[in-house]
C-alpha cells in the first residue's frame, strides 16, 4: 500500500520520464535492493554501461529505476552544465553524510550553502593555494625517500595505495589544520585511522538502501561504528581549533587580517583552518562546530580524491613507458642534477606533466558521478527535454569526458597531447556550475608534485597496455579505485 500510494503521487514524474530513453534491465523491480545485494562492484560497472548507453542515444540522458524510486542519467555535457547551474540542491541521499560532516558546504542545502561558499572564497585563493608548495613538495619528497628506505625500489610489484594516501593525509593535516602528522612513518595515527574507517562505514551504509531510515539505523552495529569513529575523528580538530581561536584572539585580528589581506605573501605559511578563523571573525563568524565540518570536508574529500587521482596517474604512466619517459625528460631537463625540492615556479614550467595529470582524470575521475535534486519546478533543458521535479538526476562525469562529440574519436584514449589546446571548455572531472569543487587548485597542485616527486627518482613499471586505451578494473567506494590497490614496481633512475 506504501508502495502504491508513493507510486501514485509521482504519477506525473513516470509520466514525464516515458519519453526519456531506458537502458535494457533498468527498469527492473527491486533494482535498490539488486543493487544492495550484489555490493559495491557492481556500481562501477552499471556507471560505465549506464553512460555508454547514454552516449549512444545521441541525446545524452537516460532513466533508471532503483524501485520505487526514479533516476535519471546524465552524460551531455550542455545539459549537465545547465543542470549544475540551475539545479544547486543535492539529492536526498547525501543526508547520509550529514552525520559525520553536518551542515558543510560539500552537501548542504543552499541557504546554507551560500553563506559557506562566501566565506569559503577568500581562503582558496591563488596565493594562498601558492603558499602551500612548499608543504607538499616537502612531504613528496618523504614519500620518495620512504619508498625506498621500505625497500619498495627495486623489489618487484606492490601496492603503492598506502604509500600514497599517507602522503595525502599528511599533508591535507599539515595544510588544513597546521599540524603535523607523519603518516609516512605512522600510518597508524588514530586521527587518520578514524578518516580511513568513515569514509569505508559511510560507504556501507549508502550501499544498504535498508538502512536509510534513521529510525532503522540508530539501532545497528554500524551507527555505533559510526559514533565511535566520530568521537576519534572530532577530538583532535575541536582541540585546534579551540587553541587557534584562543592564539588568534589574544593578538590584533584587525591587524592580522589586514597583514594578510595579500595571502600566501606573510613570512609564516597559515593552514587553511587559520585563514578562516581570520575570515569570519569580522562578519558572520563560523562557529567551533562549523569550522570542524569544513576542515573535515577538507580532509575527507582531499585526502581521497588526490590519492586516487596521483594512483591512477603511476598505473597509466606504467602502462605507456614511451609517455612517462616524454615526461620524466622534461623533468630531468628542468632541474638537471638539482635534487632541490619542487617551488611553485616549476610547476609552471613543466607543462607536460600538467598535462598528463589532466588527462589521467580525464579518463579516471576520483569522483565519476555526483547526484542533483530537480526542485519544485520541472526543469526545461536546452534540448526541450523536460525532467520531472523531484527527479534524482546522476551526472556521470565519467561519461562527458568520454564523449566523442566533445573529444573526438580518441575519446577512450590515453592522450596528454589533447591538452596542448585548451581543452578546459569540456573538462568536468572537478564539476560545473556554482557548486564546482572549491578545492580542485589545490588537488591539483598535489597531484602534480607527487608524480613529478616519483617520477623524478624511479622509473614505474607495470605490464605495458596493448592498445591506446586503458583497462583498469576499477570499483566503487565514494570515489573510484583499482581493485589490486595499484600495483605496480619502482625501479631506481
Amino acid at each position: 500500500m506504501c508502495y502504491a500510494l508513493y507510486r501514485y503521487r509521482r504519477r506525473r514524474v513516470h509520466e514525464l520520464a516515458e519519453n526519456i530513453p531506458t537502458p535494457p534491465g533498468a527498469s527492473s523491480v527491486f533494482g535498490a535492493l539488486k543493487y544492495s545485494i550484489l555490493g559495491r562492484d557492481i556500481i562501477l560497472p552499471l556507471i560505465v554501461e549506464y553512460s555508454q548507453y547514454s552516449l549512444k542515444t545521441g541525446c545524452g540522458i537516460i532513466r533508471f529505476m532503483t524501485d520505487p524510486h526514479l533516476f535519471v542519467g546524465v552524460t551531455d555535457r550542455v545539459a549537465a552544465e545547465y543542470i549544475l547551474k540551475n539545479c544547486l540542491e543535492k539529492d536526498n541521499v547525501t543526508n547520509l553524510f550529514k552525520e559525520v560532516i553536518g551542515d558543510a558546504g560539500i552537501y548542504a542545502p543552499v541557504s546554507t550553502w551560500i553563506h559557506r561558499r562566501k566565506m569559503l572564497i577568500p581562503a582558496f585563493g591563488p596565493k594562498i593555494i601558492k603558499s602551500f608548495v612548499s608543504i607538499q613538495a616537502r612531504q613528496g619528497q618523504e614519500l620518495s625517500e620512504q619508498l625506498e628506505r621500505d625497500g619498495r625500489v627495486g623489489s618487484g610489484e606492490f601496492s603503492i595505495w598506502p604509500y600514497i594516501n599517507a602522503y595525502t593525509l599528511s599533508s591535507i593535516a599539515e595544510t588544513a589544520l597546521g599540524v603535523k602528522l607523519d603518516a609516512l612513518r605512522d600510518p597508524n595515527i588514530p586521527f587518520l585511522r578514524a578518516i580511513q574507517d568513515v569514509l569505508c562505514l559511510m560507504s556501507s551504509r549508502l550501499l544498504k538502501f535498508w538502512l536509510w531510515p534513521q529510525f532503522i539505523y540508530r539501532f545497528t552495529n554500524l551507527h555505533a561504528d559510526i559514533q565511535s569513529s566520530k568521537t576519534l575523528l572530532y577530538s583532535l580538530p575541536d582541540k585546534i581549533i579551540k587553541e587557534k581561536r584562543e592564539t588568534l584572539y589574544n593578538n590584533d585580528t584587525k591587524f592580522i587580517k589586514e597583514k594578510q589581506a595579500i595571502f600566501g605573501q606573510g613570512q609564516d605559511t597559515k593552514s587553511f583552518l587559520d585563514h578562516l578563523i581570520i575570515l569570519s571573525k569580522e562578519d558572520n563568524r563560523l562557529s567551533d562546530e562549523e569550522l570542524r565540518e569544513e576542515i573535515l570536508v577538507m580532509m575527507l574529500a582531499g585526502t581521497d580524491s588526490s590519492a586516487v587521482a596521483i594512483s591512477y596517474t603511476l598505473v597509466l604512466l606504467a602502462k605507456y613507458p614511451e609517455i612517462q619517459e616524454k615526461l620524466y625528460n622534461e623533468i630531468k631537463n628542468h632541474f638537471g642534477n638539482s635534487d632541490r625540492p619542487m617551488q611553485s615556479e616549476d610547476l609552471q614550467v613543466l607543462e607536460y606533466l600538467n598535462r598528463v595529470v589532466k588527462e589521467s582524470i580525464r579518463l579516471f575521475p576520483p569522483v565519476p558521478v555526483i547526484i542533483r535534486k530537480a526542485g519544485e519546478e520541472e526543469v526545461h533543458l536546452p534540448s526541450g527535454m523536460i525532467l520531472p521535479r523531484g527527479t534524482s538526476i546522476v551526472i556521470s562525469f565519467w561519461g562527458i569526458n568520454r564523449d566523442p562529440k566533445h573529444w573526438g574519436p580518441t575519446a577512450d584514449c590515453f592522450d596528454p597531447d589533447r591538452f596542448s589546446d585548451d581543452q578546459l571548455v569540456n573538462y568536468a572531472s572537478f564539476s560545473l556550475g556554482p557548486r564546482n569543487c572549491i578545492g580542485y587548485k589545490y588537488a591539483l597542485q598535489s597531484v602534480k608534485i607527487a608524480v613529478a616527486s616519483i617520477i623524478r627518482r624511479y622509473k614505474v613499471v607495470g605490464e605495458p597496455e596493448k592498445g591506446s586505451v586503458p583497462t583498469i578494473d576499477s570499483t566503487f567506494s565514494i570515489m573510484m579505485r583499482a581493485k589490486d590497490d595499484f600495483k605496480i614496481a619502482l625501479e631506481k633512475r
